[in-house]
């Protein structure tokens, strides 16, 4: 339901809905335990988060904190460094009297934007192939809409100089310190949100938008 300008608009998700029902279809073409258990990997992030159990038992993890930490310090700060060489994991800014270090927030970001994803419902799976014990798995989903921590920013009327504060502190450092300026942006985002490890936006479109490519791999 959209509210614009006093007037009330109710859009149908048809997209969702059939797009679930496409999913549901898929699954019960595939006969392969192998991919079938894959693919509860998938699930526990797009369309039901609350089985996510499954993805701390099978990477080993015994929390979302260790299993978000685990994803960043395994792959993504190889992926930033590769991409940005002055990027450093041992990276921190302080603001208003706070520390904040990149390895303790830059993992509570990804878990809030992965919480986002959990409102998708469903995800387009356009492929797959198993090799030995590893399956490949190619679908696309949605994607999160970034532009809404703005919005959830914007809401917090009696906090706009902590925010406006962040802006200025990561333009100052936008050419000269990646690290620094990517944690102020993380740092805006989890404050929109109030640092909430519930917290989350929408997603990008008003139906369900699958243009987000993924190869997952178990």
């Amino acid at each position: 339901m959209n509210r614009n300008s006093g007037k009330t608009i109710t859009h149908k998700l048809d997209g969702v809905k059939k797009a679930v029902e496409t999913l549901n279809e898929k699954k019960k073409s595939i006969t392969d335990k192998k991919v079938l258990e894959a693919l509860k990997l998938v699930d526990a992030v797009f369309v039901n988060q609350e089985n996510f159990d499954v993805l701390l038992k099978a990477t080993g993890t015994s929390s979302q904190e260790e299993f978000f930490t685990r994803i960043w310090n395994g792959y993504i700060v190889n992926f930033l460094k590769e991409a940005r060489p002055t990027f450093t994991n041992d990276g921190e800014v302080e603001y208003q009297g706070v520390k904040y270090p990149v390895k303790v927030y830059a993992p509570m970001f990804l878990k809030v934007n992965t919480n986002a994803l959990g409102k998708a419902a469903a995800y387009t799976l356009e492929n797959y192939k198993v090799d030995g014990d590893t399956v490949y798995l190619k679908l696309r989903a949605p994607r999160v809409d970034l532009y809404q921590y703005e919005v959830q920013a914007s809401y917090q009327r009696n906090n706009q100089a902590f925010f406006d504060g962040l802006v200025a502190e990561a333009q100052k450092v936008a050419q000269t310190d990646f690290t620094k300026a990517l944690l102020y942006k993380y740092i805006y985002r989890l404050a929109a949100v109030g640092f909430r490890g519930d917290g989350y936006v929408n997603l990008e479109g008003m139906d369900y938008l699958d243009r987000k490519q993924h190869y997952p791999r178990d």
